[in-house]
């Protein structure tokens, strides 16, 4: 019993933990998107254009550089933590859920940019992930991340043509040319 308890508290206190890291982005992606609208609006070749391109670079390299070590940390302190506390696949699933529909916002503008630093395995195995934790309970939800895909800016066209190979099987959430 007491087992059990010291493992819910170090899972309660790398909740915790977690939820401060993934709050640590916040400022960051609001900056990546104030940095975008600025970029729209200044004229290409100025100084200003150039200085707020690098900001943009900048603020991106540091948030794939966080994505990829709070990736390594939770892959290694978390998911252990999860097996430790005997938590059945009936107990994870609805966390899952529930930790993607937190990440909602941030992976409705962002999802091409994450899965773009993805090999194409992993980029499979991340949307089978989605697409596993929400077609029961929040299918609109995937069905809204893969439009997001779907119509992802051209840079991001290797990503799109990627999911749409491996996910256009997949019904009621196929992903047509249309708008792709």
């Amino acid at each position: 019993m007491y087992a059990q308890r010291a493992r819910l508290d170090t899972f309660v206190k790398s909740t915790r933990e977690a939820n401060a890291d993934h709050g640590r982005d916040l400022p960051i992606t609001n900056g990546i998107r104030e940095e975008i609208k600025s970029l729209v609006s200044l004229d290409q070749g100025t100084a200003d254009y150039s200085e707020s391109l690098v900001n943009l670079a900048t603020r991106l390299r540091t948030l794939q550089m966080n994505t990829e070590e709070h990736f390594q940390e939770e892959e290694k302190e978390f998911l252990p933590l999860l097996d430790s506390a005997a938590f059945g696949k009936e107990q994870v699933e609805p966390m899952v859920t529930h930790c993607l529909g937190v990440m909602e916002s941030s992976h409705g503008h962002l999802l091409p940019f994450f899965l773009s630093g993805l090999n194409a395995q992993d980029m499979y195995q991340y949307m089978m992930v989605l697409h596993k934790s929400l077609a029961e309970s929040k299918p609109s939800l995937f069905t809204r991340m893969l439009h997001v895909v779907r119509n992802a800016d051209d840079e991001f066209q290797d990503v799109r043509r990627i999911v749409q190979e491996r996910f256009s099987t997949f019904s009621p959430f196929k992903i047509t040319n249309a708008g792709a």
